[in-house]
């Protein structure tokens, strides 16, 4: 009888250290990333459960486009109709290969920028909204400043490397946050393809560059990056039940960290759960 209470006891044990150990791993567990930036944004509890250099500066690349496609869609109707020059087609750079000396729907131009990056669209549309590109990077300053994102600064509408075109990892966050109030974009930043016609019946195929849309962690949106002083960038947002937001700036395999973020987050929330019991 006595060995046998002894064999129960021991038998529990050893069942609560299987369990206990690995919890205690998860904890202690870092996310392993590239990215000179990161951070994790919980959307349900609004609250950050990752950071790493949250406040540094660093070039953003595309994500600089998120501006360009805000300000067009707070002052433009969806409908209007852009021309776009020889002098936007040889900007250089990502480009959605559309027709010189034509002119878009705005929606397809913003449809452009978001998905497949292109920087002719939003040198047309920076135009087209303020008469000059140097004009409309003085709106884009201004939004930034109404929007309290106070260590952001704009110098071009397409994110080129420029000393003066960078953001934070904090400030991009509270300015995705103010994007996700827009469903509009949302539901592009989701489309993995879309076909758009100019005025003159050329027609272009948009290919979404977020890798990610198709992966098994139910990640959509939001914005792709990459200059050789950015390196790679990406805003992502999950669509589950715990929705997040994640940000990683200068990283060298931006999908690798992005998922690791992710992981690391799950197993975090798993720990937090189990802890609580």
């Amino acid at each position: 009888m006595l060995s046998k209470i002894i064999l129960i006891i021991l038998s529990g044990v050893i069942s609560l250290s299987n369990v206990a150990t690995p919890l205690k791993i998860v904890e202690n567990l870092k996310p392993q990333i590239s990215a000179k930036s990161a951070l994790i944004y919980d959307i349900n509890s609004q609250t950050i459960s990752y950071s790493k250099n949250a406040y540094q500066k660093l070039p953003i690349a595309s994500l600089t486009k998120l501006m360009t496609i805000y300000i067009a869609i707070q002052e433009h109707d969806m409908q209007e109709l852009v021309e776009l020059t020889q002098e936007h087609k040889s900007v250089g750079g990502s480009s959605a290969n559309l027709q010189a000396n034509d002119s878009y729907y705005m929606q397809d131009l913003i449809h452009a920028m978001l998905l497949s990056s292109a920087n002719e669209a939003a040198a047309a549309v920076a135009e087209h909204n303020s008469g000059s590109r140097k004009q409309f990077i003085k709106k884009m300053n201004l939004y930034a400043k109404n929007l309290g994102l106070k260590n952001t600064k704009f110098a071009n509408p397409m994110g080129f490397d420029d000393i003066d075109n960078y953001s934070t990892a904090y400030d991009l966050a509270k300015f995705t946050k103010k994007l996700m109030q827009n469903d509009y974009i949302v539901d592009i930043a989701k489309k993995h393809t879309y076909k758009i016609t100019s005025l003159k019946k050329k027609r272009s195929l948009l290919i979404n560059t977020n890798k990610e849309l198709e992966n098994k962690l139910n990640l959509s949106g939001l914005k792709t990056g990459t200059t050789p002083d950015a390196g790679q960038c990406f805003i992502g947002i999950s669509d589950g039940p715990k929705s997040v937001m994640t940000i990683v700036l200068n990283s060298k395999n931006r999908f690798l960290d992005t998922n690791s973020l992710l992981e690391y987050n799950s197993n975090k929330n798993f720990y937090d759960h189990s802890r609580s019991q």
